[in-house]
């Protein structure tokens, strides 16, 4: 059993951080529902929400999701690595492998860490043969349902409501609810 997850908004908790920095640039109340669309929702440019995210990444020290050390149980259940694969810049590989590895070296959890530069994680998901992957993302959710073999687990959000369930995507709450998933397929 192969075991993959997405980054931020489903390890890292760092959106309500990024909305932050936008609502100071902007002057503007920015929530997680118009996130996806930042130039139509806020009228934001890519360049000032990339410069924003950007800075935020680079900063460090997210925090991270509740429930997080079930990971931990996942790595045993799976006797495999845990794959990350993120959307983030090719540049941020360094501070978020720290980050990681900060997090994750003590309990001696095995993973790598891939980046897709912002485009579809289906590529890195196939060459990986990843059967299970945690996502937050709408888009990616799709994309992962209907060009891979894999089942997504969609932790459950405001922003994702609107994704339809089916024998590839799971909605879930939570981390536990994942690794029970995975318990009753080991």
């Amino acid at each position: 059993m192969i075991f993959g997850s997405d980054l931020d908004g489903v390890i890292f908790d760092i959106f309500p951080i990024i909305f932050e920095k936008l609502k100071i640039i902007s002057g503007k109340n920015i929530d997680i529902d118009g996130a996806f669309n930042m130039e139509n929702s806020y009228q934001l440019s890519r360049k000032i929400v990339s410069d924003a995210i950007n800075e935020i990444i680079f900063a460090g020290n997210y925090p991270l999701i509740k429930n997080i050390e079930i990971l931990y149980e996942i790595s045993r259940l799976t006797k495999n690595t845990i794959h990350f694969i993120s959307s983030r810049p090719d540049n941020a590989y360094l501070i978020t492998d720290q980050e990681l590895l900060s997090i994750f070296n003590k309990h001696e959890l095995r993973y790598t860490l891939s980046f897709t530069s912002g485009l579809s994680k289906v590529n890195k998901i196939k060459e990986l043969d990843v059967d299970f992957f945690v996502e937050d993302c709408p888009h990616q959710t799709k994309s992962n349902s209907e060009e891979t073999d894999c089942v997504t687990f969609l932790l459950n959000k405001s922003y994702n409501k609107n994704v339809q369930e089916n024998k590839k995507i799971i909605r879930v709450n939570n981390w536990l609810e994942i690794y029970k998933h995975l318990k009753k397929e080991n």
